[in-house]
């Protein structure tokens, strides 16, 4: 972990071939003062991401160039401020407070970390934005580093406090294997006394916290047992057992879930259409509760979990069917989950759902032969 010293409050200029006094040139000043809000430095950021990755780069947490995926992304939890990707793929998690929000010295730390483990657990296609198509990021690399939790955590505002990496340091050391860098960035605002035009933006480095790199060695004894030698190799360490889900322990869980009989059936039932259906493909979540999401051409059409919900995203929907195709099974849902259809995310529990399980089944048989018939 490291600390750097707060900005001065003052800007001097100079005159290099003079010898006169240096003058005030500018003076530090909060958002508050200067009449900006939490959403103007998100909006600069997203922006212009070298806002934070500037100062970063110059310490050493990142030598690439970054792009704005998303902002007020929803993890669950929550919306992050920003989201930012690498051109390698790696992920930039922002989180903007104020020096008038008390937030920043008691909890933003702690929940950028919520953030980051809650988006841990998902997998691309579950954020709604598409990767930056200038980046030319690979999706294969950004799925692989969101796996890996491989993230860049950044708390941005006008004047934060070193304390809040502190807090970091005891909240990441649960987490030792993540690959989770911490950077605290003072973006100090100045103002010229005698013009309130004349503004300027200095990003200040506040403090770091780089995780310390764990590795795990496998260790073999090869050779006869008289004469056993020890071989090691180091390993990637091994994802947490913890939320990694696959087809045998999912149907093991829905067969034991205290959830109504027709629902676990539906589940059954949602699974089996991939036999039915050689181009859908059954994925499984990673979360406390399994969940399988049926994909077409790589998007969800539905999700089904063990907590006992039942949800779509359309924008997914509109990527995995042909167009005339989505349109019959927009309308379809539409009469499934009536009023939960308006929301961004619909969502309707199992004692709602038990009654229209036929119709989702039948919905989504409709809309696979009608695609695959289009595109025959």
């Amino acid at each position: 972990m490291s600390y750097e010293s707060p900005v001065s409050r003052q800007l001097y200029g100079i005159n290099p071939s003079g010898t006169g006094p240096t003058t005030e040139a500018y003076v530090g000043l909060s958002a508050q003062e200067a009449e900006l809000k939490e959403s103007w430095f998100r909006d600069s950021i997203a922006g212009n991401p070298d806002l934070v990755m500037g100062v970063c780069r110059r310490a050493g947490l990142t030598n690439e160039k970054w792009f704005c995926w998303g902002t007020e992304v929803k993890t669950g939890v929550g919306p992050i401020d920003v989201l930012l990707v690498s051109e390698t793929g790696r992920i930039g998690i922002v989180e903007t407070k104020l020096s008038l929000n008390p937030e920043k010295r008691r909890s933003v730390v702690a929940q950028l970390l919520e953030y980051a483990v809650n988006l841990r657990d998902r997998d691309l296609d579950d954020i709604s934005e598409s990767l930056p198509v200038e980046s030319l990021v690979k999706t294969s690399d950004a799925q692989r580093r969101l796996k890996e939790g491989d993230y860049l955590l950044v708390v941005a505002g006008d004047e934060l406090d070193p304390r809040a990496v502190r807090l970091g340091e005891a909240v990441l050391g649960k987490h030792v294997l993540q690959k989770w860098d911490l950077a605290l960035v003072d973006l100090a605002l100045y103002r010229r006394p005698t013009d309130k035009e004349a503004n300027l933006l200095v990003p200040t480095l506040r403090g770091t916290l780089v995780a310390e790199r764990r590795q795990v060695f496998e260790v073999k004894f090869v050779g006869l047992p008289e004469a056993f030698k020890p071989q090691v190799t180091a390993v990637e360490p091994p994802p947490p057992t913890d939320g990694q889900w696959d087809e045998a322990r999912f149907k093991l869980a829905l067969e034991a879930a205290s959830l109504p009989p027709a629902f676990k059936n539906l589940g059954r039932r949602l699974l089996k259409l991939t036999q039915d259906y050689p181009e859908l493909e059954a994925r499984f979540g990673r979360g406390k509760s399994g969940s399988l999401i049926l994909k077409r051409n790589g998007y969800g059409l539905i999700e089904f979990d063990l907590a006992g919900n039942l949800r779509f995203r359309r924008t997914k929907i509109e990527r995995a069917l042909p167009a005339t195709t989505r349109t019959q099974y927009f309308g379809s849902l539409k009469a499934i989950f009536s009023e939960a259809y308006d929301q961004v995310y619909p969502l309707r529990s199992a004692d709602q759902i038990v009654p229209k399980a036929d119709d989702v089944i039948n919905a989504l048989q409709v809309a696979l032969q009608a695609a695959r018939e289009s595109e025959e």
